[in-house]
Parts: structure tokens; C-alpha cells; sequence
């Protein structure tokens, strides 16, 4: 084993940033049908230019990093372990989303103090809200209620980018998330229950 300081991962400085922030808007798309193409153009995005890696180097260093991530969250050093920990977390989030954008959601009660905008319909909007953040990153809500395809009932006007409406966001996309697992619990096998 290595010391806790040495990386996993021996990329340049500014294309491991750059992998670093599409695996955390995107999340493991090397791991899903077709991914790794978009993967390497959130990475070139990310990077403003193309990058040089093939798509099995660029899979390795996505498996890398990850595995990177694994090993600091249990380094000993509290500050590099929460760091670490909040990455895998983001990057589970971000695979829950992937997998959730190909699936028809059940509805989920809304209420006031979800702090959802007043016109937000479940599921219609909960889809939206998935389907936009596997398609333009966890997060981007600008982009989101930028695509025509998506949020048609938002009102003119709408701020996606005000904190409460991002933080009502993060909260909801989590909701959905634990709503859908919970219903695959309840349901084994796709019976009834």
C-alpha cells in the first residue's frame, strides 16, 4: 500500500480537476450504456479543450480516482476523510440519478416546507428534475430550466438559481432518490405489496 499522500491517480494537475468535476456533475458514466463518450466530453467541457486520453485511459483514470476517493475516506486525517466521504457521497447521488433518468417515477407528496416552488407537480416535475440533471449535471439548474423539453409549467420569470430554489432542488432530487429505492424495498420481484 501506499502512504495516505501519494494518488492513485498519476494524470496532470488541471485534467484530474477536470475529471474530478464531470464525475461529480455526471457521476460514473463510464459505468453506463454509452457513457464514457459523454464522459469524455464533460472532461473536454470541463477542461475548455479537447483532452488527449483514449476511452479506456479515461476509464482508468475515472476508476482511479474513484478508488483514490475510497482510500482517503479512511486515511485517518478527519479533514481529507470528509472530503473524500463528501465526493463518494456526491458521486452516489449523481449514479442514483443515472439510473433513476431511464425510470417512470411514482408521484411524491409535496408540501410547503419541501420549499418547491408553488406550480412543481410530482412526478412530471420530479422527472424533469432527473432527467435534466443526468442530461446537463447534478446542479445545474440554469441549463436545466434552460431546455425546452423540460419544466414546460415553470412560470416566465422563474430563478433557478436562487439559493433556496437550488437548496429545494438538492433536497427534492434526494426525496426522489429515497422514494424510488423505497419503493423498489416494498415492492420485490416488481409484485405488488
Amino acid at each position: 500500500d501506499s502512504p495516505p499522500d501519494t494518488p492513485l491517480v498519476t494524470i496532470p494537475a488541471e485534467l484530474k480537476g477536470a475529471l474530478t468535476k464531470a464525475l461529480l456533475k455526471f457521476g460514473r458514466l463510464d459505468r453506463h450504456p454509452g457513457g464514457v463518450p459523454k464522459l469524455s466530453a464533460a472532461v473536454s467541457a470541463e477542461l475548455g479543450h479537447a483532452h488527449e486520453l483514449t476511452d479506456e485511459q479515461l476509464v482508468g483514470a475515472a476508476e482511479a480516482l474513484h478508488a483514490e476517493w475510497k482510500r482517503m475516506s479512511h486515511s485517518g486525517d478527519k479533514a481529507r476523510e470528509k472530503k473524500a466521504r463528501n465526493k463518494l457521497t456526491r458521486l452516489q447521488l449523481c449514479d442514483d440519478v443515472l439510473r433513476l433518468s431511464r425510470l417512470r417515477l411514482r408521484p411524491l407528496a409535496i408540501s410547503v416546507a419541501d420549499g418547491l416552488p408553488e406550480w412543481w407537480t410530482s412526478p412530471s416535475n420530479d422527472e424533469d428534475l432527473v432527467r435534466g440533471s443526468a442530461a446537463h449535471g447534478f446542479g445545474a439548474a440554469a441549463q436545466m430550466f434552460s431546455d425546452p423539453s423540460l419544466f414546460k409549467n415553470a412560470p416566465k420569470g422563474f430563478d433557478p438559481e436562487a439559493l433556496e430554489c437550488k437548496e429545494a432542488m438538492f433536497r427534492r432530487i434526494k426525496a426522489v432518490i429515497e422514494g424510488a429505492a423505497g419503493a423498489h424495498a416494498r415492492k420485490p420481484g416488481g409484485a405488488g405489496g
